[in-house]
């Protein structure tokens, strides 16, 4: 029942799908408040008053810069379904520091995080978390199905499996994947 691992990270079977729902697990960008903006040559005045008014320039003010999110705090505490799909936002993101602290120690010691994550998803440019439901718990053990559509490098690949998490002191973190391409 259980296939090597090494298979989900170098899977080689792939199905091309006609195309995927647009439904890739990534968090929007925020946009922060507008930057106060302060001329380079203000300077402060003690005849300043609340009646005064500004004096108009010619110079635009930059428009608002939008600030890159950190998307994944690490780990996620109550939800085991919850870890599992900020991993998948993460790495859909790219933000391949984030998935791994969403990685037990074993785990990442057991599978590198530079060539099992990094590595690995370099290419992935969609992950469509299809399905995502807790099948056991008990005693700081979890087990989620998933059913993932990923596409990468030209590929469209079928995952389905399950993930072992285990709760942390911080909340829960994978451990495990049991995963396997499907045609």
């Amino acid at each position: 029942m259980a296939l090597p691992v090494a298979s989900w990270f170098n899977g080689t079977l792939a199905t091309t799908a006609p195309g995927l729902p647009k439904t890739a697990l990534v968090a929007p960008a925020r946009v922060s408040a507008a930057p106060t903006v302060v001329a380079a040559d203000a300077t402060p005045s003690d005849e300043a008053s609340p009646l005064t008014k500004p004096t108009p320039t010619d110079q635009a003010t930059p428009a608002p810069v939008p600030a890159l999110p950190r998307l994944l705090p690490a780990p996620v505490p109550g939800d085991p379904t919850a870890a599992v799909a900020r991993f998948y936002q993460a790495v859909a993101a790219h933000d391949f520091a984030g998935a791994a602290a969403l990685w037990s120690a074993a785990m990442q010691e057991q599978y590198p995080p530079a060539e099992y994550i990094d590595r690995r998803f370099m290419a992935t440019q969609q992950i469509n978390l299809m399905a995502e439901r807790v099948v056991a718990t008990g005693g700081g053990v979890a087990v989620v199905y998933v059913d993932i559509v990923e596409l990468g490098g030209g590929q469209t690949r079928h995952w389905v499996g399950t993930w072992q998490l285990v709760n942390s002191a911080s909340g829960w973190l994978l451990n495990h994947p049991d995963l396997q391409v499907v045609a």
